[in-house]
């Protein structure tokens, strides 16, 4: 008792739930199951998630072209929209957004992206024929495209990965891994 009174006061002091430790009479203790939202796009870093290093950081700069890279995003709340840009704006990257579908095809003609960052959630527009025309375009053909999910479904990934999705990012959105996950596509395609 006196152990699970300590795990409780480190835990706490780390900032877990007071409860997170439940008492199940009779058979001894228990983990609480957390209550996460289905769709919770937080941009911080969890306490244990690795943080890049700054010489990591400056090694993607200086591996970039000397033009901008342009990242474009397709969310389908301006919510989300806000929470990229945020995660993004610290870094040498530009970011611009198509919240019309209809005029997708238009602005990325437009915008000539270096990375396409799609919202798995959009509900005007299915993402994999969506991904397997810009697969069958010519000019379009290897630009890279990320997918957003809210959730896991291992069959939806194999599917995506089918149609010509190069990487996904699962919510909530961890601004550290974005980044790297972007910066890494960028330096892989900007030389093909």
């Amino acid at each position: 008792r006196v152990h699970i009174k300590e795990i409780r006061r480190k835990l706490k002091a780390a900032g877990a739930p007071a409860d997170l430790i439940e008492t199940v009479y009779g058979v001894g203790y228990r983990l609480k199951p957390l209550e996460i939202p289905e769709r919770s796009p937080i941009v911080n870093s969890p306490k244990n998630a690795p943080v890049l290093e700054e010489d990591t950081v400056s090694s993607f700069r200086m591996r970039m072209n000397e033009t901008q890279q342009t990242v474009m995003i397709v969310p389908e709340t301006t919510n989300l929209l806000s929470i990229i840009e945020h995660c993004l704006n610290t870094q040498p990257l530009k970011t611009v957004s198509s919240m019309d579908v209809n005029a997708f095809w238009d602005d990325l003609d437009l915008y000539a992206p270096s990375v396409l960052l799609l919202d798995g959630e959009l509900s005007k527009i299915n993402i994999m024929k969506l991904c397997q025309r810009i697969r069958q375009s010519s000019r379009w053909k290897q630009l890279p495209i990320v997918v957003l999910l809210s959730k896991i479904d291992y069959t939806q990934i194999q599917q995506l990965f089918s149609a010509g999705v190069n990487d996904f990012i699962r919510y909530p959105i961890i601004q550290d891994e974005l980044i790297a996950r972007v910066y890494h596509l960028v330096c892989e395609y900007s030389t093909v």
